[in-house]
């Protein structure tokens, strides 16, 4: 389907808020419904120019997306979420290196090593590491 030049014309001025009306040879910009006028000029094409720069400011004074708002404050609610999770996944890999080293510990007692030793191996060769015969520390009788 094609426009023609006046009907794009026309439809512009129907859009438009404001008119330019001939008043005393000069040409005058008035708010559609009526009211106030908003400038006087000598030229149709100055007043034609207000309009343009009323149509500016009511484009920049508009929110360009209604959802904006509302998607600043999601993006801020998840930048929390992201936050809080990420301070408590350190704090659960906190504890596992703290429960890592109690375990260190209570199978220390068990094989008879020292339990550095057994952190020690366990960073060389992984969590299958076999205590060896050699390091292992004899078990201490009680009296």
């Amino acid at each position: 389907m094609k426009i023609t030049k006046s009907q794009l014309k026309q439809i512009i001025k129907e859009e438009l808020t404001e008119t330019i009306r001939k008043v005393d040879g000069k040409y005058a910009v008035y708010p559609k419904k009526g009211g106030e006028r908003l400038g006087t000029h000598s030229t149709k094409t100055d007043a034609n120019k207000q309009l343009a720069a009323i149509e500016i400011s009511k484009k920049q004074n508009e929110v360009a997306d209604p959802r904006q708002p509302v998607m600043e404050e999601v993006d801020l609610d998840l930048q929390n979420v992201m936050s809080n999770l990420n301070r408590t996944m350190k704090e659960v890999a906190d504890g596992m290196k703290q429960l890592d080293l109690s375990m260190d510990y209570l199978s220390s007692v068990f094989i008879g090593m020292d339990p550095f030793e057994v952190g020690i191996q366990q960073k060389a060769f992984g969590r299958f590491a076999a205590p060896n015969a050699a390091t292992r520390t004899p078990p201490q009788k009680e009296d």
